[in-house]
């Protein structure tokens, strides 16, 4: 009997690393025939390798002690030879990675020959491990176990050897185009971090190995089967696993057309979207998006009111300009220049105060502190008013407003005005920000808060940008989604069913514009019961919410024939790679549509009656399974895809005017925000967070907007063109919706 180890191998453990690397396997094999990435099948045969390996383990640890040759072989070369395999797809990544960043400049070795010398490498580490790999489960000799050695390890070293200067150039080129290069598409960071990561644990492996075999059976790595696992097994799954996640068919989808570009670059613009705001921003048709953070002040300590408000305005400033500073975004502006009638974009060079800073006062009568009442009546006031402004060029394309609500004090111990709450409203052209963005700002602008100084000097302003800084990315710069022709994508919009939709677009949107806000406030009690009533009905809160509005409108309007289409904006960031910190216009949307025989099933029943609940909960279920649908299916159908299309962007926009509206409403649910809290040691107390836009000129009659804070309330904030629809319709549906949300009548 010949014992091949010198421990008793764990049959557990190899056999969960059997299953982890079958399972592997056969996903990798799975995503090769479906991207037809052929440069990756050698990695598919490491795969392989590795679970035929742990296989073979599992086997001889249930013939213990009775071992047989084997399986023994066979797990001690393939364990070898495993690795190598993925060295080779790894070197030939690179080399297609560069060619398709068009980076072959920034690179020490041309991507051809960088492919063919590190190939060589992993060729001949490959034959001298194979040639007497197996072997050295079997000799018969002290002499011939040496010489076994002697070739194992020289292969080992020249797999380290060839990687340690793979990984070399691969830092090189990774630093000198993150630097040099003018074009970037977002994202492309990702791919060479997997490459360095995955390279550094082959490594720490092959290293390992050598040392092993250096040290011969006699050594502590050979002693004791912990090693094994800790130093190859567990650092090749992760490897194999991460290559699942981040695999190189995602070379294919990056988009150099754009890329990262500087501001300097004449005629650039974030993106087609970037390009298609511009048009509706000069034509009045859409001016800005806005996320309001709304906060209680705890300053009933102190002494004076104007020392607290001098300190508070000292902080705010210094936590805005350090925000300004983190967010290249924020430097975008609207260049006098235009092309095809368009505004471009510009890096401002200053940043005032008055340009980006406006602080208005309230006396409010004292009540209690909480939202609602009259502090929803001024914020909507001034919300609705700015949002009726326009951006002014070679100025940011933001704003901040800070609303603060103050209010007399007849307590005998404090004879003064308090401050009682603050509302900090980030107001942005849309191809600067999305909603999400806008929340990003609030995250940021928290982030950079100091506890409120005792004295100090105001920050300095106006704030100078001599440096270049990079425009915000477009969509299609960081996902394929222009190139698809399949009929989703290049089919014909099904807008052509009969819509209630309010009054037409009007002629004259820059004359006569108002923008109107209503705020609904769901408070966290309530919304807790409402979440649960949807996980019974298994509907998601998005979906209730468009039910709940259409019987609310189809009860309010005197419309006997038509249905209702909706939009539905959802983010695509974890498509772009765009992270909750980033200030980015990535959103695509879809259209919903409910036909008039859908809407009288709900009309048919009691106002509040228990038919009626049950045919509002079907028709939750319904808009939720359409949306997760729908959603499922991006990059198909987009909206860059569909902007993309059209040759006059200015003329599109301008021949809406006056025509009939296609859309009834929309409704924006931006969720649950957890990521947005003031620092212990402040006196803000984070209410609630409110998301609104303009008026749809040329959109929906009336859009619905929702956010919420993580254990919080939720805000609905209805938005609408006055004069679209009447007010009192749109009172009407606010209190519907107050009754069955907060009151559930």
């Amino acid at each position: 009997m010949v014992n091949y180890y010198y421990y008793e191998p764990s049959l557990p453990v190899a056999a969960i690393f059997a299953v982890v690397f079958i399972l592997s396997f056969a996903f990798h094999l799975f995503q090769t025939i479906r991207t037809r990435i052929w440069f990756f099948v050698p990695f598919l045969v490491g795969s392989l390798f590795e679970a035929i390996a742990f296989v073979s383990r599992a086997v001889s640890a249930r013939e213990s002690p009775n071992y047989t040759f084997g399986p023994c072989v066979l797990q001690n070369l393939l364990l070898l030879l495993g690795p190598t395999c993925y060295a080779a797809s790894i070197y030939m990544g690179l080399g297609r990675y560069i060619r398709k960043l068009e980076g072959e400049q920034f690179s020490l070795l041309k991507p051809k020959w960088l492919t063919k010398v590190f190939l060589v490498g992993d060729i001949v580490s490959i034959a001298l491990q194979a040639v007497d790999g197996g072997k050295f489960v079997k000799v018969d000799t002290a002499d011939n176990e040496t010489t076994v050695e002697s070739i194992v390890i020289a292969g080992l070293m020249v797999q380290l050897v060839f990687f340690t200067l793979f990984i070399a150039l691969a830092s090189s080129f990774h630093f000198r185009f993150l630097n040099n290069s003018t074009v970037q598409p977002y994202g492309w960071q990702k791919f060479m971090v997997v490459i360095s990561v995955a390279s550094a644990l082959i490594l720490v492996r092959s290293l390992f190995r050598m040392i092993e075999y250096v040290e011969g059976r006699d050594g502590e790595l050979q002693s004791k089967e912990v090693y094994i696992y800790v130093l190859d097994a567990i650092p090749m799954a992760i490897v194999s696993i991460g290559f699942h996640v981040f695999h190189p068919s995602n070379i294919h989808h990056l988009n150099l057309s754009n890329g990262r570009q500087s501001f300097n670059n004449a005629g650039a613009a974030p993106g087609i979207l970037g390009r298609y705001y511009a048009a509706r921003h000069t034509l009045g048709h859409y001016r800005s998006v806005c996320v309001t953070a709304s906060y209680n002040i705890d300053s009933l300590n102190e002494p004076t009111l104007n020392s607290y408000h001098e300190r508070l305005d000292r902080a705010l400033e210094d936590a805005l300009q350090s925000t300004i500073r983190q967010n290249s975004a924020l430097l975008l502006g609207i260049s006098d220049e235009k092309k095809d009638g368009i505004p471009l974009y510009k890096q401002v060079q200053t940043i005032d105060k008055k340009d980006i800073l406006k602080i208005v006062d309230f006396n409010d009568p004292l009540t209690k502190r909480g939202i609602g009442g009259i502090f929803d009546k001024h914020l909507a006031q001034v919300l609705g008013q700015q949002h009726a402004e326009f951006f002014s060029p070679d100025k940011p394309a933001w704003k901040v407003i800070i609303i603060k609500h103050m209010s007399n004090s007849d307590s005998p111990n404090f004879p003064k005005v308090s401050l009682l709450r603050l509302d900090i409203a980030f107001f942005a052209h849309h191809a600067v920000a999305d909603g999400l963005s806008g929340v990003a700002f609030h995250a940021s602008l928290l982030d950079n808060l100091k506890p409120i100084p005792e004295g100090g000097q105001l920050p300095h302003w106006p704030m100078q940008f001599q440096s270049i800084q990079d425009l915000p990315v477009g969509i299609e710069d960081c996902i394929d989604c222009l190139s698809c022709s399949c009929d989703l994508c290049d089919g014909p919009s099904s807008v052509e069913e009969p819509v209630w939709a309010g009054a037409p677009i009007s002629t004259t949107p820059i004359a006569n514009f108002e923008s109107r806000i209503r705020i609904v406030t769901v408070p966290a009690k309530d919304l807790s019961v409402v979440l649960q009533q949807c996980r019974q009905a298994k509907a998601t809160l998005t979906g209730l919410l468009h039910s709940l509005i259409c019987t609310a409108l189809i009860r309010g309007i005197d419309d006997n024939e038509s249905g209702f289409r909706s939009v539905t904006p959802f983010s695509v960031r974890k498509h772009t790679g765009a992270s909750e910190k980033d200030i980015v216009n990535h959103v695509c949307f879809l259209t919903s549509y409910v036909s008039h025989e859908q809407l009288n099933r709900i009309t048919s029943c009691d106002s509040h009656s228990t038919a009626e609940q049950q045919h509002i909960m079907d028709l939750a279920r319904s808009f939720s399974d359409e949306i997760w649908s729908k959603v499922k299916q991006y990059p198909h159908d987009n909206m860059v895809k569909r902007v993309s299309r059209i040759k006059d962007t200015m003329s599109h926009c301008q021949n809406q005017e006056g025509t009939k509206r296609l859309y009834t409403y929309e409704l924006s649910n931006m969720g649950s925000i957890a990521y947005v809290s003031p620092p212990d040691n402040n006196a803000l107390d984070l209410e609630r967070l409110a998301f609104t836009q303009c008026g749809l000129v040329t959109g929906p009659a009336m859009a619905f907007n929702c956010v919420s804070v993580a254990g919080g309330c939720l805000t609905i904030n209805i938005t609408w063109e006055r004069g679209i629809v009447e007010d009192s319709l749109i009172e009407f549906v606010a209190e519907e919706l107050e009754k069955r949300l907060v009151k559930r009548l």
